[in-house]
């Protein structure tokens, strides 16, 4: 469990049921670590092949720890995830009702959750010796991800698929072991979106300053088409329609985290902050 400072939506709620008397359950707490950090001393603490990462806002579907057993038994999978759906009790306000804002909330609501590219890091899980592995090549990085505190910062997940697949590593997911996301009412404004959105920016351009110019072109043509495809549409629908502005914000973060490369590219000067 960790506890690192933020504040945006109270008291931890993933303690109420990964509390130390729940049978077979051996509670670690780590405080101002970030999740990068988190997931790694996850890796140390466990025992178990794998490391199964869950949200402290998601709620368990049936028989989640069984299905979720049997999958990785049987497919002894790389690193992958579950499916993300919206809890029932939760009323999205209109401009949230669309697939791609639904997304970045983290649910799967609308989309094939077995055709994402990436796993989503509220219900995730990863060999334990691959995390082992990698730790001391993610903290040599000029940037750690993850978020810390109430930054927002993000990506460390990405991060680690990212690498696994420079492995030569493969993603796997199984729409089968679902939880339920339980939005935080304070995530459902719009200026709590076009912060995270912000943020989101700002973690790109960190991902691709540790791997460098060539790695974020690839990402940048792969999500082309359908930045393209995404903007055309929402380009023609009216301007009182609340999604077209905020989804046109949302599909141009990577275009945003690429500005910062632009003196380096045009006049050969070094990158600054």
């Amino acid at each position: 469990v960790l506890v690192n400072g933020a504040t945006d939506w109270g008291s931890l709620t993933g303690s109420t049921y990964l509390s130390p008397g729940f049978p077979g359950i051996r509670l670690e707490i780590t405080t101002d670590e970030g999740s990068a950090c988190a997931r790694f001393l996850s890796a140390k603490k466990s025992r178990a092949a794998y490391v199964w990462f869950l949200d402290d806002d998601v709620r368990l579907g049936d028989e989640f720890v069984k299905k979720a057993l049997s999958f990785l038994r049987d497919a002894q999978p790389d690193y992958g995830g579950g499916a993300i759906y919206l809890h029932p009790d939760i009323h999205l306000p209109e401009w949230a009702k669309s697939p791609e804002i639904l997304h970045w909330l983290t649910v799967h609501d609308g989309i094939d959750p077995s055709r994402l590219f990436y796993p989503d890091g509220a219900n995730c899980f990863v060999k334990r010796k691959e995390l082992l592995e990698l730790e001391p090549i993610v903290k040599a990085s000029p940037y750690t991800l993850g978020r810390k505190g109430n930054s927002l910062f993000s990506g460390e997940e990405i991060d680690l698929w990212d690498r696994l697949n420079r492995l030569g590593r493969k993603n796997t997911m199984c729409p089968d072991i679902l939880v339920y996301h339980d939005i935080h009412l304070e995530r459902l404004s719009e200026a709590w979106f076009l912060n995270r959105v912000k943020w989101e920016s700002i973690s790109y351009y960190c991902r691709f300053r540790n791997y460098g110019l060539a790695p974020f072109l690839v990402e940048l043509a792969r999500r082309t088409p359908g930045i393209v495809s995404n903007t055309l549409r929402y380009l023609f629908r009216p301007r009182s329609d609340k999604r077209r502005s905020l989804v046109l914000t949302l599909h141009f973060r990577e275009l945003t985290a690429f500005i910062p490369y632009l003196p380096k590219l045009l006049f050969k000067r070094p990158i600054g902050r």
